[in-house]
């Protein structure tokens, strides 16, 4: 969400050098044998403008701008600070608050957000370790075609993780997730074939 502060240094720092270049080249320069025409004068200015932009402007902190808009029902933003939570940027991961927006999304259909629903459970990141659960949300989110998902039921299916074992099952969902270019689950079905 935030660029890291190294990051927006450099750039604070690369447009204020091309800044400084570029008045130096256009007003400061003693010789008048170039001529800087409109268009080399806004590309000019407008690489230090951009470095600029980004260190000061793009590098600010957003979650409170995406929580308001998570809170009126933005998918991507729910998302999005599912993610940051869940993964920790500068902190250590919020497992509560991913799960939160993760839910939310969730219960919008969001198969991305079911999958990573089932490996909090499945793992017990920030929720109690329920292999049943997991299998369920896994589950729904296969249903609705997540590669990831059919890989993760054809395991659970073919291991008995979460659910009784099936293997002619797990070989139809494992089938799917391939079919979509999962090498995971494309690598997991050759071996049961064997």
């Amino acid at each position: 969400m935030k660029p890291k502060m190294s990051f927006r240094i450099i750039c604070a720092f690369l447009g204020i050098l091309f800044l400084f270049l570029m008045v130096h080249f256009v007003f400061l320069n003693d010789s008048k044998d170039q001529e800087f025409g409109i268009k080399e004068i806004l590309l000019g200015f407008g690489i230090p403008f951009y470095f600029l932009y980004y260190a000061f402007w793009q590098g600010r902190n957003r979650i409170p701008e995406t929580v308001k808009k998570a809170e009126l029902g933005n998918l991507e933003s729910q998302l999005q600070l599912a993610l940051h939570y869940s993964w920790g940027e500068k902190a250590e991961p919020n497992f509560e608050e991913a799960f939160k927006w993760y839910m939310i999304a969730a219960e919008q259909g969001d198969a991305g957000a079911l999958h990573n629903l089932g490996c909090m459970y499945l793992t017990g990141n920030g929720v109690e370790e329920c292999p049943k659960k997991a299998f369920k949300l896994f589950y729904k989110s296969a249903e609705i075609g997540f590669e990831n998902a059919q890989h993760s039921v054809g395991q659970m299916l073919y291991e008995g993780v979460g659910t009784q074992k099936n293997r002619g099952k797990a070989i139809n969902w494992l089938r799917l997730a391939a079919q979509q270019g999962h090498k995971e689950a494309e690598a997991f079905l050759n071996n049961i074939l064997k």
